[in-house]
Order: structure tokens, then C-alpha cells, then sequence
């Protein structure tokens, strides 16, 4: 029997390789046969991680600047093909911050500039940027003075290094002639929204709450993503305002593709591409896949959901383990996901749902293998 495991992480809890880990674990009571694990991402957290396990690449660290502008040791993955991955979750990233600390106006993405100068450097030909997971809504204006542009407000006064989303409306005109340059080096960002930079749906509007926005500062920061757009197609000669996928991490996304050009790919697609997401799923018996919290947003493209409709091409059944599934999820059945499960074995506090998760993930696991074994 062959089986492919297909976990996202559990924020907060456990990484893809160890939700994977768990399954294979408590499946292997039940179920013997050969096990495909792939740690899954889809450009936010664990990007690096999942890519380099896909890929056989290789993890390293280096110390950026956080998004406050404290030193902070990120990871980034080197590639076959000289090829360098980053995340903004890293740098840039909220799973870290407690609620009362997020301050969107003051929170930059300077660090994952440095990330893409420093793999600049280094001489490599493709960088590949995991969008997500960001507690920024700068627009990429920290990012690119860290890639060397200079930018300036009506008085002529210098934006200060690190500015976060708070300084876009005064910026009025940008500086290249310090930017580094890229020298052929192609870049791919990774995301899976489709979100403008600005408007009802940008940026500012759908993800400036949860970044510790209150209404008056979405306002600002959506007057100042419209304007910053309108600096920076004044400069490159790129009008990104109604890019899809442009707001992506805070407008992250369309600010660097803006100066920088490139593309913008589907992450899931990148590293299913990567892992041999398909061609496993179709030489499976059945599939296990899952995240911290299944409700009736993973339908929207959430990676459990891609997962379902790959193995519905080829009528392999899905089975979806998360910490967390909410009634609305049963829309997934649409999608091929052939059952939902969760791991929470009694009601107690999300601390202990936390502390508990990997023994219950696999308690859980062992559970489904058990009943697949007197199945087959």
C-alpha cells in the first residue's frame, strides 16, 4: 500500500515535517506500506523548510533586521540551480508577536530586502519569495531601501531607513541610482491570494485588522498604498495597482515586483511542483492531509483544499486530520477531500490544545490506520 502524507503546519504547534512525522507515526499501527511524506506551504510559514525537504536543499541562517528593526536570525534555503528561497513570515512575520505588540504603522519589510540582497550577492540566479504570514502593510518600501532605492517626501527630507506603512503617504519620489542591480537573476513570488494592492479587497481593507489595524489606520494605510503605487510607476514604468496577488503580504508582492519585476506563481503549485506532489498522489492508495484549523475558508484555495482536488483528478481518496474542524468545512467534500477529522480528544483550553498537539495528531492517526487496516 502506498500512502502520501500532506501536511501544512500547525501554527503555533507543530511544523509540516512534524505533522507529517505524527501521521506516519500513528498511521503505521494500522497501515503498513510505503509512506510519501511531503511537508507542505504555500509561500508562508515554513516555505523554506518545505521547499528545501522537496528539493533536497540545503538551510542556512543569517542574522536581518525584524520588522522593528531588532536583529534576528532568519533561514533561508540554497537550491539545486543556484537557487535561493526566503520567507516573509521570517523577517517580517506575525505568528511571533503577541496581539498588543503589532503595530502595522511601524512594522517594515526591510529585513526581507536584506534577505534578497544578501542572495544577490551571493551570486545566485533565481530567488524565490514565500508571501504570507506577514505582519507588515508597507508596501514593500522597507524591502526596496533595502535593496537601495532612496525615497523622499515633499520637503526633500530622506524616508528613514526601516519606515514602515505609516510613512507611504509622504513619500513622493523615488532614487535608484544606489539599487542594487539584479543582473539577469530571475524572481518568483509566491503567494495564494489574489488580493489588488489597494481598494475594498487590498491590502489595507482585508488584512490591515489582523495586523492590529483599527479603521482609521486601514484608511491611511490603503491612501498611502494608492499613492505609493503611483510613485513607483512614476519610477520603474510598472503600474502594479491591479495586479492580482499584488496586496500580498502587506503589498509586499507588488511593490517588489514593481521595482524588481519577475512573476508571480501559485505557492502550493511551486512546491507540489518541486515535491512531486502529483505524480505520488496518483500512485497512492489514499491521501492524508491537514492543517491547524479547517473551516469553510479552506474551500478558498487553502492548501488542504488544492491537495483534495489533485487527488480527485485521479479518484484517490483524501482523508483531512486538523487540530480544529468547524461544520462549514464539510464543503471540502466538493473538492475531493473524502472525510474530516479532528484531534482535540476533550474540550480544554487552546494552550493545552497547543501543548498537546503532535501526541494527538498522532493518537488521531493511529486511530484512522487502525480502521483502514481492517478496511483493505
Amino acid at each position: 500500500m502506498k500512502i502520501t502524507v500532506a501536511m501544512d503546519s500547525f501554527k503555533g504547534s507543530l511544523t509540516a515535517l512534524q505533522a507529517c512525522e505524527a501521521v506516519r507515526r500513528g498511521l503505521s499501527f494500522g497501515v503498513q506500506g510505503e509512506y510519501f511524506l511531503i511537508p507542505m506551504a504555500d509561500g508562508g510559514e515554513g516555505t523554506v523548510a518545505c521547499m528545501a525537504a522537496a528539493c533536497g536543499g540545503e538551510v542556512r541562517t543569517e542574522s536581518v533586521p525584524d520588522l522593528f528593526g531588532r536583529e534576528k536570525v532568519c533561514d533561508y534555503a540554497l537550491l539545486r540551480n543556484s537557487t535561493v528561497v526566503v520567507e516573509t513570515a521570517m523577517a517580517a512575520g506575525i505568528a511571533d508577536l503577541k496581539p498588543e505588540d503589532r503595530d502595522v504603522l511601524r512594522a517594515s519589510t526591510f529585513g526581507v530586502g536584506m534577505q534578497i540582497r544578501n542572495a544577490l550577492s551571493r551570486g545566485c540566479k533565481r530567488v524565490i519569495v514565500g508571501l504570507g504570514g506577514s505582519a507588515t502593510t508597507d508596501g514593500a518600501l522597507g524591502a526596496l531601501q533595502a535593496l537601495g532605492v532612496d525615497f523622499y517626501d515633499e520637503r526633500g527630507g530622506k524616508i528613514p531607513l526601516g519606515a514602515g506603512g505609516g510613512s507611504l503617504s509622504s513619500v513622493v519620489r523615488a532614487d535608484v541610482s544606489h539599487m542594487v542591480a539584479l543582473n539577469g537573476v530571475e524572481i518568483l513570488y509566491a503567494c495564494d491570494v489574489t488580493n489588488p494592492l489597494y481598494g475594498e479587497t487590498g491590502a489595507a481593507y482585508v488584512y490591515g485588522p489582523q495586523k492590529g489595524a483599527d479603521e482609521a489606520t486601514v484608511k491611511l494605510l490603503d491612501a498611502g498604498l494608492r499613492s505609493f503605487a503611483q510613485v513607483l510607476a512614476n519610477c520603474f514604468g510598472r503600474d502594479i495597482s491591479l495586479v492580482p496577488g499584488a496586496g500580498a503580504a502587506g503589498g509586499l508582492c507588488g511593490g517588489l515586483l514593481a521595482a524588481l519585476g519577475g512573476s508571480v506563481r501559485s505557492g502550493f503549485d511551486i512546491l507540489a511542483e518541486a515535491a512531486g506532489l502529483e505524480e505520488k498522489i496518483s500512485s497512492s492508495d489514499f491521501v492524508i492531509t491537514g492543517e491547524g484549523k479547517t473551516d469553510g475558508q479552506t474551500v478558498f484555495g487553502k492548501l488542504p483544499c488544492r491537495v483534495g482536488q489533485t487527488a480527485k483528478k485521479y479518484d484517490v481518496p483524501v482523508l483531512l486530520i486538523s487540530g480544529s474542524v468547524m461544520e462549514s468545512a464539510c464543503d471540502l467534500y466538493e473538492h475531493g477531500i473524502t472525510a474530516l477529522f479532528d484531534t482535540v480528544p476533550a474540550p480544554m483550553s487552546l494552550d493545552s490544545v497547543m501543548a498537546k498537539a503532535e501526541k494527538s495528531l498522532e493518537f488521531t492517526a493511529k486511530n484512522v490506520g487502525r480502521l483502514i487496516g481492517k478496511l483493505v
